[in-house]
């Protein structure tokens, strides 16, 4: 069993913690609201088991106060916020209650981050949505449901090659196919797009 010696608020650290000293000897830093949450004060005996609450506690805020970072900067999916966490260092509970929170306060929602994807993609091809979104580790079932809300892909395939002619008036057939299919246009669809620019040209 150890003692809590010394509680020190450091003034210059922006963050607000303090640093908890156990029979004399340096032991962790603490946020401050875990120490009042855990009734840390000085001259409080703790065992081995008790501490290590505490810094599980600790890192759970640390983490969630992290997460809360991030999705503040950008709208992101659970994997996304996972990974960056994971990247950060924290432990895969920490991680895990920090995602379920901000699922519950629906702060993450994997279905809206896809609306919100396809709003701002919805120029692009359905194969590149895919592929994307599959990278941003949305579910499968999401992204189906996402790729049946695009329309007019024929149209925006035929405007893509239109402006790629446009700026490439001696472009060749198979770099424009090419071109379309890196966009993320389906076959069939660039197929339907190439015949009708090369109708286009015969009634020129």
């Amino acid at each position: 069993m150890s003692k809590i010696s010394k509680i020190f608020k450091n003034p210059k650290l922006k963050t607000a913690k303090s640093d908890i000293y156990l029979d004399g000897k340096f032991a962790c830093s603490i946020l401050d609201e875990i120490v009042y949450k855990c009734g840390l004060y000085e001259g409080r005996e703790v065992d081995e088991k008790a501490l290590n609450e505490v810094l599980i506690e600790n890192e759970k805020t640390v983490c969630f106060n992290k997460a809360l970072n991030y999705i503040s900067k950008k709208i992101c999916s659970k994997f996304e916020l996972v990974k960056n966490l994971k990247d950060k260092g924290f432990s895969q509970n920490a991680i895990e209650n920090a995602a379920n929170k901000l699922i519950d306060y629906n702060y993450i929602n994997d279905s809206e981050y896809v609306n919100s994807y396809i709003s701002f993609n919805h120029n692009k091809g359905k194969l590149k949505i895919k592929y994307e979104l599959k990278k941003k580790g949305v579910s499968d079932d999401l992204i189906s449901g996402a790729l049946l809300k695009l329309e007019n892909q024929d149209v925006l395939c035929l405007v893509a090659a239109k402006k790629y002619i446009e700026k490439k008036p001696d472009y060749k057939k198979q770099s424009l196919y090419q071109y379309l299919i890196t966009k993320g246009f389906e076959y069939d669809v660039v197929a339907a797009a190439l015949n009708k620019i090369r109708s286009l040209e015969l009634d020129e």
